[in-house]
């Protein structure tokens, strides 16, 4: 067994059990969904994406929510957690159409409305 030493100062810091996993590599405990989406938007390094279906392993949409904005990880346009969701007027029967943005803020295009987030 090899023991890695590192001197600083006076104090010696043992760097033997330090290990990388999944959890300390993503910065995160959540649980990531495999979605498609219709429209996306990149503001302030983070994805948002509307009109969401999200799918299984063979890649067929087992749920639909039309009316559902997602948002991703910081700098990580491909991970977006389960519980990163915006929802706005639901059930309405409308779907997102588009998304955009001005300044700081989100426009949402609806089929019949805009709502500015």
């Amino acid at each position: 067994m090899v023991l890695t030493v590192l001197l600083i100062g006076t104090e010696l810091m043992d760097w033997t059990n330090k290990v990388v996993t999944y959890q300390s590599n993503k910065g995160t405990t959540d649980t990531f969904l495999n979605v498609r989406w219709k429209t996306a938007v990149i503001i302030n390094r983070r994805m948002y994406i509307g009109n969401i279906g999200q799918i299984d392993s063979s890649g067929e949409v087992i749920k639909r929510m039309g009316d559902r904005m997602m948002k991703s990880v910081v700098n990580q346009f491909d991970s977006f957690p389960e519980n990163n969701f915006i929802d706005v007027a639901v059930n309405d029967g409308e779907e997102i159409t588009h998304l955009a943005h001005f300044a700081d803020r989100i426009l949402q295009f609806k089929t019949n409305d805009l709502y500015i987030i």
